[in-house]
Order: structure tokens, then C-alpha cells, then sequence
């Protein structure tokens, strides 16, 4: 596999909070139950950073290897697998974002 560069501007890009998060103390950090008082602010921070990290609508016009048939199969598989563990449809949908992330960075080899 080889794989393309990421471009120096993904590097930079700075996406800013409406409002910075602050803890408390060190302890803070490692107290799970505070991230249900920070949960607004972290979607809409996850939300703000999505688009700017989304594939290309095109990216397997990129790849010599990649095919929308290839595609399809591995979507498909991906449902079947989710269907057999008993997964939520935002897993499915999770995973095929990221098999779309995967495929616009990766060269396949033939």
C-alpha cells in the first residue's frame, strides 16, 4: 500500500470553539462523568471539524484501482457484519465514513 500525503493546510487547520473548555484540576481529566456536562460543546465542535476532514465526492475517479463495484462489496460487507453483531445503524454509517476516509488516502495496489 502506499500512501498519499495529507495536505499542509489539513495540518493547520484550526477549528475554533465557541467557547474554550476549561477543567478544574488534573483529577478532572480522568473523571468520565464530566464529559455528559461537556457533550453539547463536544459535537458541536466534532460537527465544525467533519466537513473539513470529508473525502472528495469523486476520490475513486483518483484511484486506478478502486472501483464503485469494489466499493459496493465492501459496503456490503460491512452491513452484513453489522446485521450478524447486533450494531446500531450510526456504526454502519460510522464505518463506511471511515472506509470512504480510508480509500481517498490509500493507493490500493493491484
Amino acid at each position: 500500500m502506499s500512501y498519499k500525503k495529507i495536505p499542509q493546510a489539513l495540518h493547520n487547520t484550526e477549528v475554533p470553539l465557541e467557547s474554550k473548555i476549561y477543567l478544574n484540576t488534573s483529577m478532572d481529566i480522568e473523571n468520565p462523568q464530566l464529559v455528559d456536562n461537556l457533550s453539547g460543546e463536544i459535537f458541536r465542535y466534532m460537527r465544525s471539524i467533519e466537513t473539513v476532514y470529508q473525502p472528495r465526492k469523486n476520490y475513486i475517479d483518483f484511484n486506478e484501482n478502486l472501483s464503485k463495484r469494489l466499493r459496493a462489496k465492501q459496503v456490503d460487507y460491512l452491513l452484513r457484519l453489522t446485521h450478524e453483531m447486533s450494531l446500531k445503524r450510526q456504526t454502519f454509517y460510522l464505518c463506511v465514513s471511515m472506509l470512504d476516509r480510508f480509500f481517498e488516502l490509500v493507493k490500493l495496489a493491484d
